[in-house]
């Protein structure tokens, strides 16, 4: 957990985050990473 203190119109204000990252999807490259390892192999995108 995460605390912080967050000033709100100038008075703190004491915020917790217990947000949890989970996977939902298989891992994929974006679009312009595909694009630099297809050229770094020498193919070209299709």
């Amino acid at each position: 957990m995460i605390q912080t203190a967050l000033f709100v119109r100038g008075a703190p204000f004491n915020h917790h985050d217990s947000n949890t990252l989970r996977l939902v999807a298989p891992l994929k490259l974006n679009p312009l990473a595909v694009i630099v390892n297809d050229r770094d192999k020498g193919s070209k995108p299709a």
